[in-house]
């Protein structure tokens, strides 16, 4: 074409994957390989009971991609290109399914970079999700069918003395697992975006892009909340809840399941300065994540649709999702010295309301890490030291991560952390 070559690609991905987790007898059954201790059995671990996971797939692909300049060189156009692809995906577990991609970059002058992207995904089912086996836990949660529910569907027969709070220490007793009925998620996304670098300063930029992705079918386990509020309020789910006649729950299955979709919004900005001094570089940027929008739709069975805003809270467990997430790092380097720092933000969430534990809040946390580099001489080995989390913070105490009371999927729950590293290039 006119503006430049046009480039293409297409190919074939084959791929199997298995997996195998059977945990040992101390973990599966603690009880049943210890003694008696005064005729009781005993555990060694706080870890609840979990069966074996084993599972496999297979999976074909077939792709094609194509970059194409459209213009170049005139006025108002430095740069037009436009980038598709698609693909095809077969899964031995959930059947077919095509995606595909289109994007546009325009450049009107040389310090600004336009670009917009819609795109459909197709994320199958894991191993994990399908297959996980039984595990035994514990959830937290208020059981609105306490003092007999007052009328409710999922509630009738109920006494009206019943509190779940009077057994097993107000927490109700559990299992999670896989489901191999599960459905693949599908989504769309829509990004659009700009780069910017100020030709009176063209060591500093600006990138900035705002998402917005809509996932159908997502795999998610429902909290025991919802699953104990959907079978009080119209009587659905109430098959994974358990009663004794007293009304106390024996069991509660939180099984994955695919809610009706998950919306997420956005901004991420990127601020970057490389400048010369001395006789190295100065590379710094400071990068923020504004989370918009969170939410998770659930159908009703009189068909309405109960949205779970998840925006800037962590009042469920593993679950936090704080509007704001930064990282800001400076590092220098020369020919044979280097030396960085970073810190990494988290902001405040809500948490479990009026709990003694924090207060209903987890605050915002702050961490920082520091390295120093040496190259030795002949530039192919370079050694380096480090310290992440140097103030050793350890994780917010959180209400709703019973019984460890944090969040290890979004907290450093390392503390201060040593190590020393070797790069080699051959």
């Amino acid at each position: 074409m006119p503006a430049g070559p046009v480039s293409t690609a297409i190919g074939y991905e084959y791929r199997r994957e298995a997996a195998y987790d059977h945990p040992d007898p101390f973990t599966s059954n603690p009880s049943a390989v210890l003694p008696l201790v005064s005729g009781s059995p005993q555990a060694t671990t706080t870890a609840p009971a979990r069966n074996p996971t084993t599972g496999d797939y297979h999976l074909s692909e077939v792709y094609a991609e194509v970059n194409a300049p459209l213009l170049s060189k005139i006025p108002l156009v430095e740069q037009l290109e436009l980038d598709a692809a698609v693909r095809y995906s077969q899964y031995s577990t959930v059947g077919g399914k095509a995606t595909g991609k289109l994007g546009l970059l325009y450049r009107p002058v040389k310090p600004l970079m336009l670009r917009g992207t819609l795109s459909t995904g197709f994320r199958a089912p894991s191993i994990l999700e399908l297959y996980q086996g039984v595990k035994n836990t514990n959830f937290q949660a208020v059981d609105p069918c306490n003092g007999g529910g007052a009328g409710k569907v999922g509630c009738a027969g109920l006494p009206a003395t019943y509190n779940q709070s009077l057994y097993n220490s107000g927490l109700i007793r559990g299992v999670t697992a896989g489901n191999t009925n599960l459905k693949p998620e599908s989504a769309d996304t829509y990004a659009v975006g700009f780069t910017w670098s100020p030709p009176q300063l063209n060591e500093l930029s600006l990138t900035t892009d705002k998402f917005r992705i809509k996932i159908k079918d997502a795999i998610a386990s429902q909290t025991a909340s919802q699953i104990l509020s959907s079978c009080a309020q119209t009587g659905t789910f109430c098959d994974l809840v358990q009663r004794a006649p007293s009304g106390e729950i024996l069991n509660l299955n939180q099984t994955l399941v695919n809610l009706s979709r998950i919306e997420v919004s956005g901004i991420d900005g990127t601020l970057r300065y490389v400048a010369a001094l001395g006789h190295g570089k100065l590379d710094s940027s400071l990068d923020v994540a504004w989370l918009q929008a969170y939410k998770s739709y659930v159908p009703q069975p009189d068909g309405s649709i109960v949205v779970d805003d998840r925006t800037g809270k962590g009042d469920q467990a593993r679950s936090t999702f704080p509007r704001i997430k930064a990282q800001a790092s400076a590092r220098y380097s020369d020919a044979t010295w280097s030396a960085g720092w970073k810190a990494r933000y988290i902001g405040a969430t809500t948490d479990i309301a009026n709990n003694p534990i924090n207060g209903g809040r987890t605050g915002a946390t702050l961490y920082h890490d520091i390295q120093l580099g040496y190259t030795l001489p002949g530039g192919s080995t370079s050694l380096a030291l480090g310290v992440d989390n140097v103030a050793d913070k350890q994780p917010p105490a959180s209400a709703a991560n019973n019984p460890i009371n944090f969040d290890i999927y979004t907290y450093d729950v390392r503390g201060r952390y040593y190590y020393a590293r070797v790069n080699t290039k051959f």
